[in-house]
C-alpha cells in the first residue's frame, strides 16, 4: 500500500491510544432537537433524510494510517443517533480521547451537521485539533478553516497520505508546511494554505472501499453500527466497487464530473481502480455477503478494452453475488452480452433524467434521441438484464411543467413499448438540496440556473428548511419549491462515490 511518498519512517505506534477519530455526522446537526421544514422527498437512495451513508473514503483513509502505525477509529454519529433517539452524543464523545478529531465534509447536505459536530468536539475536547476533509471542504476551505472550531482542512479527492503526513507532522513537531493538500492556522490565526500537491493518478495504491479493515475494525473497536452503511442494511444489504475518483464525463449538474473533479480537487483525468484490484475488492465481497455489488460510474469510462478486461476475470472468479452496473451513454446487445456472461446475476441503472432530447443534451447525460435510449433498454433486457431502474429528474434547465408532466407520458410509452417488463423500473427525483459546487451549472450561469445560496453558511442554514424557496432553479422553466428542501434526492454520482 505504497504512493511512493513513503510509510513512517519508524514503526512507531500508539499502541495504548487513539490517534485520529473518525466522524460522520448527520446532515442537521441535532435534527433531533432542530424543527427541519422539509421540501418534497426522493426515496431513491438507500440511505435516510439525515444521509447517514457515509463515504466509503473514510475506510481507506482509515486503513492507510493503520497500515502506517497510528490507530484510528470511525464512529458513524448519524447511524447511532438514528438507531437509538435517546443516544447521548455528547457523551460518547467525551468517551474518545485523541489527539485528532476528523469530520468529513464531503457532501454538501452535511453543511449544517459537520459544522455542528465539529463545535460539539471542541467545546469537549478544547485540547484535540479538529479537521475537517471531503470535496464541498475543499471547494470552501477557507470558509471553513475560519470557523473557530476548525483547526485543518484536508483538500483533494485523496487525503489517505496527506492525512499521514499532517499526524506525523503532529507527532513529530516539524512543520505543517510539509503537509500536502492541507489549509491550516498558525498560533497567530493566520490562515496557510499548502499547495494542492498530491492528486494520485490512480487507486491502485489503497484500498477502497477497504473491507479488510471494516471486518477486522468491527472486533478491535466492538462496533458494528459504525460500518453499517445505512440504516437498513441488515435488511437491504449492498456493497459497492469504486471505478474512480473523477469522471471522463461532463454532466453539468455533477460534482463527480470531469469539471467538477478539476474545479475541487485539480484532477485532470479520472483516478481509475484496475480491473484486477475492482475483482479482487468483489472476491472479498464474496466471502461475507452475498448482497449485490453495485459498480459506481459505468464499466466503460476507462474504455473498451478495460471493461472487457474487468469482465473477463470477473467471469473467471465466478463471484456469485449479484452485479449492479451503470450506464452512462448507450450501449448494444454485445456489451450486455459479455455482462451475462461474466456474471450469475446482473441489473443495471441509467439516469437519462428528462424524455426530452434537448433538455439532455443540455446537461450532457444521453445527448440521442429517444429511439437510441429505447434501443439501450431492449438490449439490456433482451441479454438477461434482472432489473432495470430508469431514473428521471424534475427541475432542470428548460424544463417547464408542461416538460416535467411529459415524464408521466413517456412512462406510459415505455411500458407499453416493453409489454409492462417488470423488470422495467422507474424513479423520478427532484434536483436537490443544492447543486454540487465545482459542477458546471454550479460555476456556469449560461447553463440555466442561479444560485440563491452561494457560501457554505448559507447552504448550512438552508438544511433547517428557511421558509423561503431556495432550490436551483431552471431560469427557462418555472419549478419552484413551496419551501423547505428536498433532502432526498439521488442527484449525482456525489451521493455514491468516496
Amino acid at each position: 500500500m505504497s504512493t511512493g511518498r513513503g510509510r513512517s519512517r519508524a514503526p512507531w505506534r500508539r499502541v495504548f491510544g487513539l490517534d485520529l477519530v473518525l466522524l460522520h455526522a448527520p446532515s442537521v446537526w441535532d435534527f433531533r432537537n432542530e424543527v427541519i421544514l422539509q421540501g418534497p422527498l426522493a426515496d431513491v437512495i438507500p440511505s435516510t433524510d439525515e444521509f447517514e451513508m457515509y463515504p466509503i473514503g473514510l475506510t481507506s483513509i482509515a486503513a492507510y494510517l493503520e497500515a502506517n502505525h497510528y490507530n484510528t477509529q470511525l464512529v458513524n454519529l448519524a447511524y447511532r443517533m438514528l438507531r437509538h433517539p435517546n443516544f447521548d452524543v455528547a457523551r460518547h464523545l467525551a468517551g474518545l480521547h485523541a489527539p485528532v478529531f476528523g469530520i468529513e465534509l464531503h457532501w454538501l447536505p452535511h453543511a449544517h451537521g459537520a459544522l455542528g459536530v465539529a463545535e460539539l468536539v471542541k467545546q469537549i475536547h478544547p485540547d484535540a485539533k479538529v479537521l475537517i476533509g471531503g470535496l464541498s471542504a475543499t471547494y470552501s476551505h477557507e470558509e471553513v478553516i475560519a470557523n473557530p472550531a476548525v483547526d485543518f482542512v484536508l483538500r483533494g479527492d485523496s487525503t489517505e497520505e496527506p492525512c499521514r503526513q499532517l499526524l506525523a507532522a503532529l507527532r513529530d513537531g516539524t512543520a505543517l508546511e510539509t503537509a500536502e493538500n492541507l489549509t491550516w492556522k498558525r498560533p497567530d490565526g493566520q490562515v496557510v494554505v499548502n499547495p494542492l500537491s498530491f492528486v494520485p493518478a490512480d487507486l491502485n495504491w489503497i484500498d477502497v472501499p477497504a473491507f479488510d479493515f471494516m471486518t477486522h475494525a468491527v472486533f478491535k473497536y466492538r462496533s458494528l453500527a459504525d460500518f453499517l452503511p445505512y440504516l437498513e442494511w441488515l435488511r437491504y444489504p449492498s456493497t459497492m466497487l469504486l471505478n474512480s475518483r473523477g469522471c471522463t464525463y461532463d454532466c453539468a449538474i455533477c460534482g463527480g464530473s470531469r469539471t467538477g473533479y478539476r474545479v475541487v480537487a485539480g484532477r485532470d483525468a479520472a483516478a481509475m481502480r484496475s480491473p484486477e484490484k475492482l475483482v479482487a475488492d468483489a472476491k472479498r465481497i464474496a466471502t461475507f455477503s452475498r448482497a449485490p455489488i453495485f459498480m459506481v460510474h459505468d464499466p466503460r469510462i476507462g474504455g473498451i478494452p478495460r471493461a472487457e478486461r474487468f469482465f473477463e476475470l470477473f467471469g473467471a472468479e465466478r463471484v456469485p453475488n449479484e452485479l449492479v452496473i451503470e450506464v452512462f451513454y448507450p450501449a448494444k446487445r454485445d456489451f450486455f452480452a459479455m455482462v451475462g456472461r461474466s456474471t450469475t446475476a446482473w441489473s443495471m441503472q441509467i439516469t437519462i433524467e428528462s424524455p426530452d432530447p434537448a433538455i439532455r443534451k443540455v446537461n450532457g447525460k444521453f445527448p440521442v434521441p429517444n429511439e437510441v435510449v429505447e434501443a439501450t433498454l431492449a438490449a439490456a433486457l433482451d441479454e438477461g438484464c434482472g432489473k432495470l431502474d430508469l431514473f428521471f429528474m424534475v427541475g432542470l434547465s428548460g424544463q417547464t411543467p408542461a416538460k416535467a408532466m411529459e415524464t408521466v407520458d413517456y412512462y406510459r410509452h415505455l411500458v407499453e413499448r416493453f409489454g409492462a417488463d417488470r423488470r422495467l423500473q422507474f424513479y423520478v427525483a427532484p434536483l436537490g438540496p443544492f447543486l454540487d459546487p465545482g459542477s458546471r451549472a454550479f460555476e456556469d450561469p449560461s447553463l440555466g440556473y442561479h444560485k440563491r445560496f452561494t457560501t457554505l453558511e448559507e447552504h448550512r442554514q438552508a438544511l433547517l428548511g428557511a421558509p423561503r424557496c431556495f432550490v436551483w432553479v431552471g431560469i427557462h422553466g418555472h419549478l419552484q419549491s413551496s419551501g423547505g428542501i428536498p433532502r432526498r434526492s439521488r442527484v449525482t454520482s456525489g451521493w455514491r462515490a468516496s
